[in-house]
């Protein structure tokens, strides 16, 4: 509140201001959802952007997850994809999570969580906010549905991260955000988007009220791609003459039989094509 305060006496004055946690205990997600996370088990950040006067506000929903997923393929984490709406994911498990929070036309704070140990399977929560059903991120679960659900650059390193600094993860995320929103329009983020988006051509479950609450018009869909303005474009498969339906506000998860296909393909490496991929220095484990 007081961020957001700041940021409306400001003006454009306030872009770039950062705030950075060491833990969380009152995190707020999507549908106002809370969490906690960990101390020091992560990279929990909010940035304040306002400098959209000119640009849609949406490019930076789409930018900042593929400015963490290009972060964390530059230490060494293989297979990074984003997943629509906000959310980063390696395999079939999330890493980390974001919210935009468009406090006014010009002005966007922008709230970041990224899973860098396991501590989290302690606590109840991972980085991020989405759907219990894909991952555990917004309810109170057991350590063992948590470390299912979710990932961490400790996990996916195999405990070799004295190459990964908490500082210089942020300060590279930071500056691909601001690279981004600077030289490409939102139909280039799009495309960018759309290569690394972890759900296309997948089959997905839309929820109307929650994941884990049955509406009757919740459906399944095939996954077609992003539209020009940000919504996801989805088949739906429950009809003789299946419609194409564009999703903004709804919930989208992904069954079970998705998931062990994500799994498979990470075990086969199938998900590791990746430019941005910079291969981890051999070197000792580390705390983070």
């Amino acid at each position: 509140a007081r961020l957001a305060t700041a940021a409306t006496d400001a003006g454009e004055d306030a872009h770039g201001i950062l705030v950075v946690a060491d833990a969380q205990s009152r995190g707020v997600g999507r549908r106002g959802r809370a969490w906690q996370s960990a101390a020091n088990a992560g990279l929990y950040f909010t940035l304040c952007y306002a400098r959209l006067v000119a640009l849609p506000p949406v490019q930076l929903n789409f930018a900042a997850p593929l400015a963490v997923r290009s972060a964390l393929a530059a230490v060494g984490v293989r297979g990074v994809h984003v997943k629509w709406p906000n959310d980063v994911w390696v395999g079939a498990r999330k890493i980390s999570g974001m919210l935009l929070d468009l406090h006014t036309p010009k002005c966007a704070l922008l709230g970041i969580g990224v899973n860098l140990t396991d501590a989290n399977w302690k606590a109840t929560d991972a980085a991020g906010d989405d759907d219990a059903g894909d991952d555990a991120a917004d309810t109170a679960v057991g350590d063992a549905a948590l470390a299912t659900a979710a990932t961490s650059v400790s996990r996916e390193l195999g405990g070799q991260v004295a190459h990964v600094s908490r500082d210089a993860l942020l300060a590279d995320i930071l500056a691909r955000i601001e690279e981004s929103m600077r030289t490409e329009t939102l139909a280039q983020v799009l495309r960018r988007y759309e290569r690394h988006h972890l759900l296309h051509a997948r089959v997905v479950h839309v929820h109307h009220k929650s994941r884990g609450e049955h509406d009757d018009r919740d459906y399944d869909a095939m996954v077609l791609g992003i539209a020009s303005s940000g919504l996801l474009r989805v088949q739906r498969l429950d009809s003789g003459s299946p419609a194409v339906v564009e999703l903004s506000g709804e919930e989208v998860s992904i069954g079970v039989s998705e998931l062990d296909e994500l799994e498979r393909e990470q075990k086969a490496g199938l998900l590791d094509a990746d430019p941005d991929f910079v291969e981890p220095p051999q070197a000792p484990s580390s705390s983070l």
